[in-house]
């Protein structure tokens, strides 16, 4: 592959200048340049007579590769010529060796640069990229403590001291070519520092100066010696494989860095958690995640760096790396998620999918709830507790107590399925304890659909503890009756809780919800048609009452029909002639059949009149003549008779004898 390169060439002329120049610069670049370009330092040493510089131009996105050589041949002592090459930050990749680059470097010629014959330096340059990885160098003691220095003390210059440049100028180029290009471009260097040298306002990263160097004392450096004692490394393993790496490349691990360095940080604090995650992620047999998802969370703390490297992990792709159960689990529990970017729903459909059963899912679940988990682990503990289906609710009811006791308070339906309730009398006390809990905390209870499992399952919750806790439960028992009373049977204790609210039942009736015909024979004989309270509430209200009854086209019992006539004998208004119609024929066929039972008649007989001691047995002369006196009393006509019976002989009775009443009242 081929690339362009422009290249400026620095030397005397009235002062360290810019000579020539294949590209036009910013006035601060020319200057940057000039500075770069001087010697390194106030006195020339012969074994630094030529060296090697590299440093970001960020300003016009290029990379300075500058080599340096020293001029005496110039009249004025400590000059120098420089020849850098600029090369475009996106031809960065495509270096595989900046040591290809070395071969444009051309040393002026005094006597061309006198004659003005300087086109060579004039022109970008042309230069055929090999892409294949070789033999970097020989193995050199000091380069394990050079790589350590350099990226375990990411903050400080690094600055090696040592009497000759030339032997180790291949370490620095492999160190560059090592690297992955957000790094390598942010990377500066010099293999000839006469003293530390500086870019803008901090020292390069790594610089090789004499060992007779003086150096600042306030500046931030670390600074490695020649024979010095080896320096310790937060691990190394990592330290040992970079090594090896720079001796003989391995194409796998620069495409790693490549691919997983394009979004990390572009600082030297990148590489060692790179080369770690690399080494763990290749070379270990059982992966510990939490330390692999601990160490990505400390090391790329912002939930944009180092993504490629996270989604490498968190995707588990074919689950080569983990047990996704077991990812998922490490990641429901990471103390801290800010650095990770978690789809909450995707993993918990992972979590589902990775887990062969639902023992599994539960004891999974089970175990993030005894920890202190994110937000992850709530979206999986919530969004379990909404699926959970009966079977789900078996095993929670026998094997997961303490997940069950959570769910229901995320999700209070859970009790609403009969599955809650089918499990031993102490732990159905403990199911209630739970749903009464969650209602107190103020999540909103159907209480009306865990009656019907309760009274349905006839649990062993104690009645007591039912009234405390569960609001307008008559009303709720009600609604159980109507809906199942013709299939279950209800406690003696049950009936005589809701027959004493009259209220409650008068209330419910009011609001029209009875549907069976059961219903209206379990309430109605728990009121009285004689009492106060039951008239007070008024014809129409009773009106309402016989409509829906009638609706339900069922054949009713006799008593239902003897308390509407009881209410229609209480009533004045002209629509007590309803309930005479619907309860009148069937009342008086009872009694004249002698079907009619004690409690029947005892809520009809206080609107009769007694009749003598001979007499007095006949309940059909005494509700003939109760009849007719309602009829006399609110001056109705005879011809509403024919509306409450269809006898013939019986209205022609009633007729005669309220044209009789009449006349004996008129006279």
């Amino acid at each position: 592959m081929v690339i362009n390169i422009d290249q400026t060439l620095h030397g005397y002329a009235h002062g360290h200048n810019l000579i020539a120049s294949s590209i036009s610069l910013p006035v601060n670049v020319k200057r940057i340049l000039r500075v770069m370009s001087d010697m390194s330092g106030t006195q020339m040493i012969k074994s630094f007579s030529e060296y090697f510089t590299a440093y970001p131009i960020n300003e016009i996105n290029k990379y300075a590769f500058a080599k340096t050589w020293y001029a005496p041949e110039m009249d004025r002592e400590g000059c120098v010529w420089t020849q850098t090459l600029l090369i475009d930050f996106a031809d960065i990749p495509n270096i595989h060796d900046i040591k290809s680059l070395v071969k444009l470097f051309n040393r002026p010629v005094l006597e061309d640069i006198l004659d003005n014959k300087m086109e060579e330096y004039m022109h970008s340059l042309e230069c055929d990229i090999e892409d294949s990885l070789t033999k970097e160098l020989e193995y050199y003691k000091y380069t394990e403590d050079i790589l350590n220095a350099i990226y375990v003390k990411p903050e400080k210059a690094i600055l090696i001291k040592y009497p000759k440049t030339i032997e180790l100028e291949n370490i620095f180029f492999s160190i560059w070519n090592q690297q992955w290009p957000r790094l390598r471009r942010n990377f500066s260097f010099c293999t000839g520092a006469l003293l530390p040298r500086k870019l803008e306002d901090g020292y390069l990263d790594l610089q090789i100066v004499p060992n007779e160097a003086r150096l600042p004392e306030n500046g931030n450096f670390e600074t490695i010696f020649q024979d010095a004692e080896k320096q310790d490394s937060m691990n190394k393993r990592w330290l040992e494989f970079s090594q090896e790496e720079l001796i003989t490349p391995n194409k796998t691990f620069r495409k790693y860095l490549f691919t997983y360095g394009s979004d990390v940080s572009g600082s030297r604090s990148s590489f060692f958690p790179l080369v770690y995650l690399y080494e763990k992620l290749t070379n270990s047999n059982k992966l510990d995640i939490d330390e692999i998802l601990l160490f990505l969370g400390n090391h790329f703390k912002n939930k944009e760096n180092g993504k490629n490297i996270k989604n490498l992990v968190l995707n588990n792709k074919d689950q080569k790396l983990f047990n996704d159960l077991e990812l998922i689990y490490g990641m429901a529990l990471l103390s801290d998620t800010t650095p990770f970017d978690l789809d909450v729903d995707l993993l918990f459909h992972r979590f589902l999918k990775a887990s062969k059963d639902i023992k599994e899912n539960l004891l999974w679940i089970s175990n993030i709830v005894k920890k202190e988990f994110n937000t992850l682990g709530e979206h999986i503990i919530t969004q379990y507790a909404k699926k959970a289906d009966e079977k789900d609710i078996i095993l929670l009811n026998s094997k997961f107590r303490d997940v069950l006791s959570i769910f229901v308070k995320i999700y209070p339906s859970i009790s609403y399925q009969k599955e809650y309730w089918k499990t031993s009398c102490n732990y159905q006390l403990e199911n209630f304890k739970y749903i009464s809990l969650t209602s107190e905390q103020g999540e909103s209870i159907n209480w009306q659909l865990i009656i019907n499992e309760m009274f349905n399952r006839e649990v062993c919750i104690d009645q007591k503890l039912m009234i405390r806790t569960i609001p307008n439960l008559p009303n709720h028992i009600l609604a159980w009756y109507d809906e199942f009373g013709n299939k279950h049977k209800i406690s003696s204790s049950w009936l005589e809780y809701v027959a004493n609210d009259r209220n409650a039942i008068l209330d419910w009736l009011h609001l029209g919800n009875v549907n069976g015909i059961h219903t209206f024979e379990y309430i109605l004989q728990l009121l009285d048609p004689l009492s106060k309270d039951i008239i007070n509430q008024g014809i129409d209200y009773w009106i309402k009452v016989l409509d829906k009854l009638q609706k339900t086209n069922a054949t009713t019992s006799i008593y239902l029909k003897s308390f509407f006539m009881s209410l229609g004998m209480n009533y004045t208004d002209d629509k007590f002639i309803l309930f005479l119609q619907y309860s009148f024929d069937d009342v008086y066929s009872a009694i004249i059949d002698d079907n009619l039972d004690y409690y029947s008649w005892e809520i009809i007989e206080p609107y009769t009149k007694r009749l003598n001691i001979f007499q007095d047995w006949d309940k059909g002369k005494k509700l003939r003549r109760a009849i007719v006196d309602k009829f006399l009393i609110l001056k109705k006509s005879e011809k509403l008779f024919s509306e409450i019976t269809s006898n013939r002989r019986l209205i022609e009775e009633l007729t005669e004898r309220l044209r009789k009443k009449r006349k004996k009242n008129i006279f």
